[in-house]
């Protein structure tokens, strides 16, 4: 994209419903692994000798796929012209509307 100017041929629906699910996995995976809450509530209800499953490695690769998902959307913003680049069709929109 970056040196060919263009996100000619990228789905923009595609895109944005990465950002969506790697936005959501890595809320999962961050509040899994540094909220000793919710780490408590796993316990209790699997009992005290149930391992977390999270590791360090599942936070960076959410974190990780998170940023380059969204800057490849911020590429089709920006070399497509704009925020109007993002032309989503109507059950994407949806989809972000019902979450």
């Amino acid at each position: 994209n970056f040196k060919r100017r263009s996100t000619t041929g990228l789905s923009p629906d595609f895109c944005v419903l990465n950002v969506l699910g790697f936005a959501c996995y890595t809320a999962y995976n961050v509040s899994f692994f540094w909220s000793t809450a919710i780490q408590n509530m796993y316990k209790r209800r699997h009992g005290p000798d149930a391992e977390i499953t999270v590791q360090s490695n599942d936070v960076a690769f959410a974190l990780h796929a998170l940023i380059l998902s969204s800057i490849t959307v911020l590429q089709i913003i920006y070399y497509g012209g704009g925020v109007r680049a993002l032309k989503l069709s109507k059950s994407v929109v949806f989809i972000i509307v019902g979450i």
